[in-house]
Order: structure tokens, then sequence, then C-alpha cells
């Protein structure tokens, strides 16, 4: 977690002042203590717990509770916890910050969104029937990276971790995306895949996105609301990203090759590990052979159908094989 995140309080300095104050990044509060109950905000069901989490209860935000700690009466629920320790253990946890077995860590599962092929439908969400593509793709979807944050730092109910109230804490600016960095993926991929969009849905339902109105966010004084098209390309709102200064380079051919190089570097971890095998005293003779240029080795993708009962779809990747 970010150290800004973590602090519960700061020491502001102004002019030759200095005085205390809340984080505000800490943890949201709701204004003069009130709960979320005197909002509209309901009990959530969820499917792991017995019990519903009381978020009505709320005064404050919540980040990895322990079970006594999300007690309705209890004022660490009523007033939020926030475990910074928990959060950081299970976001280095091999196996907690691992997407899925098959995948790997999560930033070999942003390495693949960005160099399998895949339309936009399959890259944006995972809201779809499986059984109308046979792509190994179908299981690649920058939702499905998205979520496991939300989990590693909300935890078993912590606020982070439910979408009704998800967007309450400030966390969710710094280490997911409602939230820049899931913007900035996004921007990523565009950049990469300029022809994609809402067409690629052939059941009429997600072409009508484009044009849908985003609700709350307002383009005039008169009301008028933004649609997805109209915030297609980011450039023409007057923004970007490191990764995609594209006047510091001739043409796409030199961008593309710096911007693979960047996602190979970052998230290409599985490469890496190929690249320290390979310079290392130990062989494995066949399995990551050297080549003139590099190294070469195989990701095998599987994608099995079984219509109208059951999908599967893994992939097997180098480390496996070894």
């Amino acid at each position: 977690m970010p150290s800004s995140l973590c602090r519960r309080g700061l020491k502001v300095r102004f002019n030759s002042t200095e005085f205390k104050m809340d984080n505000p990044l800490y943890q949201f509060r709701m204004p003069n203590d009130q709960k979320m109950g005197d909002f509209g905000m309901e009990p959530v069901a969820w499917f792991e717990l017995d019990e519903p989490l009381y978020y009505d209860k709320c005064a404050a935000t919540s980040l990895c509770p322990t079970e006594e700690q999300r007690d309705p009466t209890c004022d660490t629920w009523i007033n939020g916890i926030v475990n910074t320790e928990k959060i950081n253990t299970q976001l280095a946890d091999k196996q907690l910050s691992t997407i899925n077995s098959e995948y790997h860590a999560a930033t070999e599962m942003v390495y693949r969104l960005f160099t399998y092929p895949v339309d936009f439908v399959h890259f944006a969400t995972n809201a779809r029937d499986a059984t109308k593509s046979s792509q190994v793709a179908n299981d690649l979807n920058i939702e499905f990276i998205h979520n496991n944050l939300h989990y590693l730092v909300g935890g078993d109910g912590g606020h982070m971790s439910q979408v009704p109230v998800a967007a309450f804490d400030p966390v969710i600016q710094r280490l997911t995306g409602g939230d820049g960095n899931l913007d900035r993926l996004f921007a990523i991929w565009q950049t990469l895949n300029p022809d994609e969009w809402f067409d690629a849905d052939t059941d009429g339902i997600n072409p009508r996105m484009r044009t849908a109105p985003l609700r709350l966010f307002h383009k005039d004084t008169a009301g008028t609301l933004w649609t997805p098209s109209d915030a297609r390309d980011w450039l023409q709102l007057g923004y970007t990203y490191p990764e995609l200064q594209r006047w510091k380079y001739v043409g796409w051919p030199d961008q593309k090759a710096a911007l693979m190089e960047y996602i190979t570097l970052n998230y290409g971890v599985l490469r890496q590990q190929a690249l320290r095998m390979v310079k290392s005293d130990v062989q494995i003779p066949g399995v990551v052979p050297t080549e003139k240029d590099g190294v070469a080795i195989k990701d095998y993708a599987v994608n099995i159908q079984f219509p109208g009962m059951l999908y599967f779809s893994t992939s097997i990747t180098p480390d496996l094989l070894v």
C-alpha cells in the first residue's frame, strides 16, 4: 500500500503555522459522523458469509476487517478499520495475488491481455456467454484483473470488496481503476487495437452502448451527457499517459516497438524468468533454448468446449513445463 494511504493523520504546514488533520486518503468518513444507512444504504448479502454485511451501520470505510471487526455493533466496524499489514501480506502472497493458477500472477495476465488477439467485448468484461466463442481469450479480460485487486485490498467484507460501496474508499483511485490505472491499461490496449470498439458484439446490445448516456457526467452547462464514444479518444480530452506520448516517435512502427518493449519488461514475468534461466549455470535443454537474438519459449493454450453443458479453458505456461 502506498504510504500516503496508510497514515491516519497528517501534519500540515500553512505559512508558518503547523497543525494536524485527518488524512482524507486513509479512509472515507460520512459527513457529521452520519451512517451510510441514513442515505439509503442497506445491508449487502455476500455468498461467502452467512450474515449480510451491514454497511448501513458504517460511518467510515474499512479495509480487510477480521470477522470480529465486522460485527455491526463493534466500534471498529462503525468507525472503520484499515488493516494495512494484512493488505500488504495479501498483495505479496504468491497464492492470493494470483488471479488464476493457470495464468499465474496478475502481471502475467496483463501481458497476455495486451498480446493475445481478442476483440473489444471479450477484452472489456467477463459478463458474456462463453459458449458463443471458442477463443481461449474468453478467459482474458480487464474486468477479471481489476476485480482481483478489489478483494486483495478490501478483504472479507471491507468496502473495497463490494460493488455497492467500493467507490466510497479513497484507495480505489490508487490501486484499481474507476480508477486511473484501469483507464491507463484501457488506453494502452486501445493504442494496440485502434479499430476495436463495441461493434464486436453481434447480439446488438453493446453497439447501443456507444451512445448510452453516462449519467452524472455532463459535457456542458446545458446538461448534455457524455457517451462512451465521446470519450473514446483520451487525447481529445487533453491528457495521455507516459507510455503513450505518440509525438515522441516518427511513426506507428516505432511507437509500437517501444510500447511492446515496455509491456514485455513490465508485465512479461515469465519471459524475464526465462532470460534469467538462460543466463544461469543451470541449463534445461529443450525447454528454454537460446537463439541468436534471444530466447525461444513455448506458451501453449488449450481450449475445450462441451456444447450446452460445460466450458473449460486453460493455458500451460513455460514454468509449468519446467
